[in-house]
């Protein structure tokens, strides 16, 4: 009888900083110039535990999106609930502090995520399967709050993902990703870019949502 195959002791712990380090590396020298050798040297571990948890370095990249997506697909449920007011600009606001947040602390996970996202082939973007996990949920609860304020409308998921991809998703994106780059460049503090950029998004995605559902 073959023996069950255990876990090394403290094995989350050890995945979980094998994911944390290939993160930070996939994001300084993209992913197909990061090494595994280099990720176990950072990881201080041996090369041959990163291939017992992840058969391979792509397999290590799906688990780092898997695990952002679960996260961020979280975060976003347990405020747009089946109670959602969408014409409460306070609430807009509130959301979009915690979910920047959140974001900011994955912002090597989202630039992995646009960089790959932007490659040529078959495959689907990783964005695009962001998109399609976290708005699910958020489409729903659009659809259903403007059927009970007496819209009569159809099933508009299309439109609705096409508009929080474009006018949400890409811009809070753009604005973590490239921040840092636009202060150091146009000599600008992060404040007062958080600021300016909060304004812009009030005034074009929070603003179509009011003046869509009021």
């Amino acid at each position: 009888m073959q023996e069950e195959r255990k876990l090394p002791r403290n094995s989350e712990i050890s995945r979980r900083k094998i994911m944390k380090v290939a993160e930070k590396i996939f994001a300084q020298k993209g992913f197909d110039g990061a090494r595994v050798d280099e990720i176990a040297k950072t990881a201080g571990v041996n090369k041959a535990l990163i291939y017992y948890y992840f058969k391979s370095k792509s397999m290590i990249l799906d688990e780092i999106f898997k695990d952002f997506v679960n996260e961020a697909t979280e975060l976003i449920y347990k405020y747009f609930d089946e109670d959602i007011e969408l014409n409460e600009p306070e609430f807009m606001n509130q959301v979009f502090d915690i979910y920047m947040e959140y974001l900011e602390s994955r912002k090597d996970t989202l630039k992995i995520m646009l960089t790959e996202s932007l490659k040529s082939g078959d495959e689907a973007p990783p964005l695009f399967s962001f998109v399609e996990a976290s708005l699910n949920h958020e489409a729903d609860s659009i659809i259903k709050s403007m059927k009970q304020k007496g819209y009569n409308i159809a099933d508009q998921k299309d439109q609705i993902k096409v508009t929080e991809f474009f006018t949400s998703f890409m811009p809070v994106i753009s604005y973590i990703v490239f921040r840092d780059k636009w202060c150091r460049f146009f000599g600008v503090s992060k404040e007062q870019l958080k600021n300016m950029f909060f304004e812009a998004y009030k005034a074009t995605h929070i603003s179509h949502h009011i003046t869509q559902h009021p």
